[in-house]
């Protein structure tokens, strides 16, 4: 065993991924998810709560000289929004690259009510060709990017710097694993781990091959305030990717939902609140070569 080789960190990589619940559904069952992220598009934004995340992520690259006024930056699995957003209101040159249309057009109205302009392109992500490089290229909580070979499509399409955000400590959710507990452990799935251990691979892997990254931890809270038709619309279509849509599911989460309602409210038109403590959010660049 030789750690300074990029065999290894490859193959520990990837045997991370083959034991990850999330991962294998994702590659096993694509169609659902894509149904999932374009049922939720209008509301995935505010329900993970990263607004605060992607100006702060956007405020280090500039300081940190990785983009200027005017740079050309791809955020790959951009999602409605939440880096491509703050990086066009900081001067960049964005494009948005999602397989879902769904997510695009949240992302396009997000824009137009900022009056921002930012491109979208709505490709896979292994399908992807740009015809110019990107100053930046950057993915944020994306999975495709977290084994060697997402790295490498990145770095492919930079022409200066690569950047990867990914969870760096246990997320604390307490509304979410409640109703996992709830919904999933009947089946015998455990909780999807935290993303502590793609960030070692992903750091170990990069130097063995030669790259000098950096990294930069962002604290955030995990706080959001949402009614709750729309969280029952939420987690029902998240559940119904594993299988779980029957009437029983939908009673497990109401019951879930209204423990964490705020007390004496209607239900579908509460407003609740799920607090965890402060989440550890790495931000990994370096240089293409």
């Amino acid at each position: 065993m030789n750690i300074t080789d990029v065999p290894y960190w490859e193959n520990a990589w990837k045997d991370a991924g083959n034991s990850s619940f999330l991962r294998n559904t994702q590659k096993a069952e694509p169609d659902r998810w894509f149904a999932f992220y374009n049922e939720v598009s209008d509301i995935y934004l505010s329900l993970w709560d990263h607004r605060d995340f992607g100006n702060r992520a956007a405020k280090l690259f500039l300081s940190e000289g990785l983009i200027r006024h005017g740079s050309r930056v791809l955020d790959a699995g951009c999602g409605p929004g939440t880096l491509a957003i703050p990086l066009a209101e900081q001067g960049m040159e964005v494009t948005g690259l999602d397989y879902s249309p769904g997510m695009l057009k949240t992302l396009r109205e997000n824009a137009q009510t900022r009056k921002l302009d930012i491109r979208t392109c709505c490709q896979a992500f292994g399908e992807y060709m740009p015809e110019k490089k990107y100053d930046l290229v950057c993915a944020a909580f994306f999975p495709p990017c977290l084994e060697p070979e997402g790295i490498a499509r990145l770095e492919s399409w930079s022409d200066g710097w690569c950047a990867v955000m990914i969870g760096a400590g246990e997320i604390s959710r307490p509304l979410h694993k409640a109703l996992w507990q709830t919904v999933m452990n009947k089946e015998g799935n455990t909780e999807p781990h935290c993303g502590r251990f793609h960030l070692i691979c992903l750091m170990g892997y990069l130097l063995a091959r030669g790259r000098k990254p950096c990294i930069r931890y962002i604290s955030q809270k995990y706080q959001i305030r949402r009614p709750f038709a729309e969280m029952l619309r939420f987690y029902k279509s998240y559940f119904s990717i594993f299988g779980c849509s029957d009437v029983e599911t939908e009673q497990q989460i109401r019951c879930v939902l209204q423990s964490f309602s705020v007390p004496g409210s209607d239900e579908e038109n509460s407003l609740w609140v799920a607090a965890g403590e402060e989440n550890c959010i790495g931000v990994v660049w370096w240089k293409a070569l």
